[in-house]
Order: structure tokens, then sequence, then C-alpha cells
């Protein structure tokens, strides 16, 4: 979720407060995509009524990196997908020394017999 806010915050300061980061063509621009040069953005935000990881604002830099000039579609994803047998963080099965960081001190791990879609179930 973290980096989701990350990098919508990124597109948002490249889009509305830093538009010099986007270059010209590259000499050697792959077909649509652009090259955008290493900088410093601020990310996030120190307004009180945000989320917490959102705050505080604080400076970023980056190195340079290529970027689609268009947003990917459905059709486009599918076939990455299967070429390169790619899962997203919702296909793959949590780690419970991952949600754990997350979940209060002392929270027992789920029943895997409760779990939706388990199969398995010896009761």
């Amino acid at each position: 979720m973290i980096r989701i806010a990350r990098w919508v915050a990124l597109l948002i300061a490249v889009v509305f407060g830093a538009r010099s980061l986007f270059a010209q063509s590259h000499p050697a621009s792959p077909p649509g995509m652009r090259w955008i040069p290493a900088g410093e953005f601020t990310m996030g935000t120190s307004d009180a009524n945000s989320h917490p990881n959102e705050r505080p604002a604080h400076r970023v830099r980056l190195e340079g990196f290529w970027i689609d000039e268009t947003l990917v579609t459905n059709a486009q994803f599918a076939r990455f997908v299967k070429a390169t047998g790619y899962r997203t963080t919702a296909e793959q099965k949590p780690e419970w020394e991952e949600l754990k960081k997350q979940l209060p001190p002392g929270t027992p791990p789920p029943d895997p017999w409760s779990t939706a879609g388990s199969s398995r179930d010896p009761r």
C-alpha cells in the first residue's frame, strides 16, 4: 500500500509540480516511451488531515528512468503476464511474518482452515 502511495505521489509530482522533469525525446527512445531524467521532488504532505503513510513531506531524489507515454491496457498486461509468469501481490499467498508487522502485537495467526477457498478442511 505504501509503494502505491509513493508511486501516486511521484506521478502527481511529475504531472503537476515537476513538469520540467519530462525531457524531450531521449536520443535512443524505445517506441512509445519517454525518458524521465534524474531529479528531486517533494513526496508526501504535512497536512494533518492526510493518511499517516503520506506524512511527512520529504525530498526524494530519483535516478532517471523510462516511462510509457500511455497507460497499459488490460490486454497488454495480460500479454505481459502470459510472457513472464508475473503474479500480482493479490495473487500471492501472504507470509505471516509480513502480515503480523501490520497487526497489534500478540495477534494470533489466522486459522488456515477458516481461510476462504481452503479445500483441505480436516474437520
